[in-house]
């Protein structure tokens, strides 16, 4: 191709020449844009409904350690609904906006419990995030995000800036004092993200425009549904990855570029999820978009696979997607348990610990997979084990202490 690219520019005059630079940069960036749609990875979920495997968390972990929480009249956690790990302390928030902090022993430091209409309150957490400070957590609730110490002294709070007629729906840390959020305009049809720092400035706003309406009436009346926002998935390295709701796409955006661009395809086959689907029979031969977390090597997904669920309990299953090798697998969990969206006991197997399964609710940048397991199912499930740490901890606890935390190492 280049002997021949050669003679042909021999063969014309001086005059053309510029033409000549001005194709090659054409082919150029057709051969650069081509490498870039190359580099979507496929998630293939529709090619993979039996690839339904038992999945050892030695496949893809080096190491687990559990930690009980200590408990006592003084320090009850509730429900946790997120967990933050900030400098080997344990950061808890609780369904009764209670922040609980312990050390990398289980051991109690805190309880900050800010909850109220007072000027350094608040009334209810949507969010709870990692400033980057070292020392302070976020508390964000749909109008504003709120600082505090780890001693629960009040440090500032600033509103969350509004794309008019939109909706904040969720919040994650790009870096220090910069953030994004999921938006939804159902009046404009209008659905996106949108960068914003502590001041209020709007840096970036990325918005989808559903060609179609966006509101959805069943044929009976029964029910009417809208596009929710996109959702922004938790990845260990920072970046900020999104999906629009009954879309096939995962896209990344790069604030030091400011650019949006295209990371993963999900191939759902012809059962990817609609407006028309979202409120209809359990059983329907539809594939929910998943939720997703991801690690340096591993996509962690929860499926809502209905009809095509392997398991009789349950019309959801989770998933794991090997980056490097393209697989995708189905865990064989058929006693999976979704309480109000935390995954608790279900997930890989222990074959380090032989405690019970495992599936992340929280990944860092270092490597760690962070999740809890309430006492209750921490005894049922890891009775039989033989592991010296395990029954320490088997010994230490009832149905009524606090939730043992698992930190697990991933490859």
């Amino acid at each position: 191709m280049g002997n021949i690219l050669y003679l042909w520019t021999q063969s014309v005059n001086n005059g053309i020449m510029k033409y000549i630079h001005y194709s090659f940069l054409v082919v150029l960036a057709l051969f650069c844009s081509c490498k870039k749609h190359s580099d979507i990875s496929v998630i293939d979920v529709v090619g993979n409904l039996n690839n339904v495997k038992n999945v050892n968390l030695s496949d893809i972990a080096t190491s687990i350690r559990y930690i009980p929480l200590e408990t006592n009249n003084e320090c009850i956690v509730g429900r946790i609904i997120k967990i933050l790990y900030i400098n080997e302390l344990l950061l808890l928030l609780d369904e009764n906006n209670t922040v609980f902090i312990f050390d990398n022993d289980g051991n109690l430091v805190t309880k900050i419990s800010r909850g109220g209409n007072g000027p350094e309150e608040f009334t209810f957490a949507t969010g709870f995030m990692d400033p980057m400070t070292g020392n302070s957590f976020y508390i964000n609730t749909l109008d504003e995000i709120i600082e505090y110490d780890f001693k629960g002294n009040f440090i500032r709070r600033f509103n969350i800036p509004k794309t008019p007629g939109a909706t904040a729906r969720l919040i994650r840390v790009i870096e220090k004092n910069l953030f994004v959020t999921s938006l939804n305009d159902k009046e404009k049809c209008l659905y996106g993200i949108s960068v914003f720092d502590d001041r209020g400035t709007i840096h970036y706003d990325y918005k989808y425009d559903y060609k179609e309406n966006p509101i959805y009436t069943s044929p009976n009346g029964s029910y009417t549904v809208s596009f929710p926002a996109p959702s922004i998935y938790q990845c260990s390295d920072n970046s900020i990855k999104f999906c629009f709701p009954y879309d096939s796409e995962i896209q990344r955006y790069s604030y030091h570029e400011n650019i949006v661009d295209t990371v993963y395809h999900i191939s759902f086959g012809k059962y990817g999820q609609t407006p028309e689907s979202s409120f209809t029979d359990p059983n329907a031969r539809i594939i929910s978009l998943p939720v997703i977390m991801e690690s340096k090597n591993y996509l962690f997904m929860r499926l809502g696979l209905r009809a095509f669920s392997p398991f009789k309990s349950s019309a959801f299953a989770l998933g794991i997607h090997y980056k490097n090798s393209g697989e995708m697998v189905i865990i064989n969990d058929d006693a999976l348990n979704i309480d109000q969206g935390t995954i608790n006991d279900s997930g890989v197997e222990d074959d380090l610990k032989y405690g019970p399964r495992f599936w992340p609710m929280l990944l860092t940048v270092d490597g760690l997979a962070i999740s809890f397991i309430d006492a209750p199912k921490f005894i049922a499930s890891a009775s039989d084990s033989n592991n010296p740490e395990v029954r320490a901890i088997l010994n230490s606890i009832d149905e009524n202490s606090n939730p043992i935390i698992a930190i697990v190492k991933l490859k």
